[in-house]
């Protein structure tokens, strides 16, 4: 049986889920918003998820408000360095952002982040980002 990403044991596994984290994060849908918050809250811990958690309501809003949709068409991970406990990763993503309201044309963006990934019961779980 192979491991899941996310419960990998070495700092290859930190990396995985990273990749994952940065699919999960950069794809949404406005009429779905609660499964959104609830994955990420699902794939974080510490600091990051406690942030993302206190901030869910004014994101929700925006997301509803703006009929906003989103999708990751690349994802790229890089493991900085780990252990079997954290790892960093540098996380890239391209992501196209769409709106239903009028006015609002489709945006593609790139963005570059590095994230601390905790080893929690087995779970590589997003804890920072800077």
């Amino acid at each position: 049986m192979v491991a899941s990403p996310a419960h990998a044991a070495d700092p290859e596994g930190a990396r995985l889920a990273g990749c994952d984290f940065g699919v999960a994060v950069s794809t949404y849908d406005y009429r779905i918003i609660d499964s959104y918050i609830n994955d990420i809250l699902d794939r974080t811990t510490g600091e990051f998820r406690e942030k993302f958690q206190s901030g869910t309501d004014g994101l929700r809003g925006a997301i509803v408000d703006a009929h906003a949709h989103s999708e990751a068409k690349k994802v790229q991970c890089t493991l900085l360095s780990g252990d079997s406990e954290h790892a960093e990763i540098t996380l890239e993503s391209d992501i196209v952002l769409t709106s239903d309201v009028a006015g609002h044309p489709p945006r593609s963006f790139h963005t570059t982040s590095t994230h601390g990934v905790d080893n929690v019961d087995g779970r590589w779980l997003i804890s920072s980002t800077s």
